[in-house]
């Protein structure tokens, strides 16, 4: 939230760096908490059954300027018989 505040406060060309740092640092703690074994799971409040993510492989590229990534990971949810194949983009 730090680096919001930083951007919004002063839109420039550094604080925007810091803000996409610690948005693809926050993707990253995101995707790797819900792998088997990477991080804490959190018990959803709501009746919505638990999922994780166990990522497989991922691949990166900067498209117009953007770094864009893409994993395909490995979805488990409780109550699903078998897993399946999800892909994330960031």
């Amino acid at each position: 939230l730090g680096a919001v505040d930083a951007y919004i406060e002063a839109p420039t060309g550094e604080n925007r760096e810091l803000l996409m740092h610690a948005a693809d640092d926050y993707r990253e703690a995101w995707i790797v908490a819900r792998a088997p074994g990477g991080g804490s799971k959190t018990k959803s409040k709501s009746r919505t059954p638990t999922t994780t993510y166990d990522r497989q492989l991922e691949v990166s590229r900067v498209v117009d300027g953007i770094p864009v990534k893409l994993a395909l990971q490995e979805r488990t949810s409780a109550g699903v018989e078998k897993p399946w194949w999800t892909l994330s983009v960031s």
